[in-house]
């Protein structure tokens, strides 16, 4: 926990506010890592480390990329609260 406390700390002190987006597949052998480390932000419980699931590999499967954009639907906020400005395409 320390180090991952620290990290996050400091990935604050640098940007402020931290959205961590996990793109891990919910099942299968990539399960244990998605959980635990939703576990361990859950744990921190820093109100500056925002955490957000996707299921990439779900949404976007058979080439659907185009799903992507759920994703940067539900990052409109933070993105915005960001000024930041995605400079790719989402109707390819």
């Amino acid at each position: 926990m320390d180090p991952a406390r620290k990290h996050f700390e400091q990935q604050v002190a640098i940007y402020g506010d931290n959205v961590i987006v996990n793109l891990l597949n919910q099942t299968g052998h990539e399960k244990p890592v998605k959980l635990g480390f939703e576990d361990l932000v859950k744990k921190l419980g820093m109100d500056k480390v925002k955490y957000v699931y996707f299921d990439f590999h779900h949404e976007c499967r058979k080439m659907r990329w185009d799903r992507i954009s759920l994703l940067v639907d539900h990052l409109k906020g933070d993105l915005a609260k960001e000024q930041y400005a995605p400079r790719f395409r989402l109707d390819c």
